[in-house]
């Protein structure tokens, strides 16, 4: 019964290896056919250009009668008739160039036609040299088994880590806004302290209310982050504060005391910030770099298992 179905898998493969021959083979032929066909049309372009020349010296042009006067309208008839005919030539060689091509490119589409159901043979042929197999109780049928399970593991655990990964994105995409807003209102406060007015202070306030919403979108994004970090034993800190209370401080009480506690709150959050903000950027990479070994892993399962099933 293996026999069979390695003989049938080798014919299917055979086709796949064609296919691919074949294919490669028309994208070359399509690409000459384009080729031709612009040239067939450029010199259709210059054949009647050309013919027109001849119509005009051999009419009663005033071309015509020029060369007539100074006895050269013989001569230039002769050279523009040898240009069509050499017009002619080649676009009547592109023409025949673009249908031999078009030919070629039929004769290989119809072969195509007998290759393109190999992928559907081999999936038919391994499953069920797959079922033989499990039927067997062989140690095959043994390992099949685990590679198949190990397999599920690596998909769900591939999956989970994507997961993570674009949740800890989300992540750093708030933080490195709020790490910028935080830098502006930084740098309005200490404007404002050299007195820099009420503007000053409106823009610093402005800039920390925008990194304040960054915040608390952080931590939202952070929740979600750590319980993605949960389903694959990860864990990270998700507590941040920053208050606003030194906002009504700093209108009605406007001095260099309010202005100092303010400046200091924000490079207290501001520190913070960026400190969490590395360490999301740190679990990031071990994300990434726990997906690809997941992936490669997964790959080389997958491997394995289709060997197994087809070296029976």
């Amino acid at each position: 019964m293996f026999e069979e179905l390695n003989a049938r898998l080798a014919s299917a493969k055979e086709k796949r290896a064609k296919q691919a021959l074949w294919l490669e083979r028309v994208n070359l032929l399509r690409k000459e056919l384009e080729t031709e066909e612009h040239q067939a049309s450029v010199w259709e372009e210059q054949l009647a250009k050309e013919e027109r020349d001849v119509a005009r010296l051999s009419g009663l042009s005033f071309t015509a009668l020029l060369y007539s006067l100074l006895q050269k309208k013989e001569a230039m008839l002769e050279v523009e008739e040898r240009e069509v005919l050499e017009a002619k030539l080649k676009h009547e060689e592109a023409v025949r160039a673009a249908e031999e091509l078009q030919g070629e490119i039929a004769e290989f589409e119809a072969k195509l036609q007998e290759t393109k159901y190999w992928e559907l043979e081999i999936q038919e042929i391994l499953k069920e040299k797959k079922r033989l197999i499990q039927q067997s109780g062989s140690d095959k049928s043994i390992r099949l088994d685990e590679l198949e399970e190990r397999e599920a593991d690596l998909i769900l655990q591939v999956k989970e880590l994507a997961e993570a990964l674009r949740e800890g994105q989300s992540v750093s995409a708030n933080l490195e806004r709020a790490d910028g807003l935080l830098q502006s209102a930084h740098g309005w406060g200490t404007y404002d302290m050299l007195g820099g007015g009420f503007l000053s202070t409106h823009i610093k306030h402005s800039r920390m209310d925008e990194a304040m919403d960054s915040i608390r979108r952080s931590q939202s994004s952070l929740r979600r982050f750590e319980h993605e970090l949960k389903d694959i034993r990860m864990s990270i800190s998700i507590h941040m504060d920053i208050g606003d209370f030194l906002k009504f401080s700093d209108y009605f009480f406007d001095g260099l005391i309010a202005d100092w506690l303010v400046q200091g709150r924000i490079k207290e959050t501001l520190a913070q910030v960026e400190s969490k903000l590395a360490e999301v950027m740190s679990i990031l990479r071990e994300l990434e770099n726990a997906k690809l070994r997941a992936e490669a892993e997964l790959s080389e399962t997958r491997i394995l298992h289709d060997s197994l099933i087809e070296s029976a």
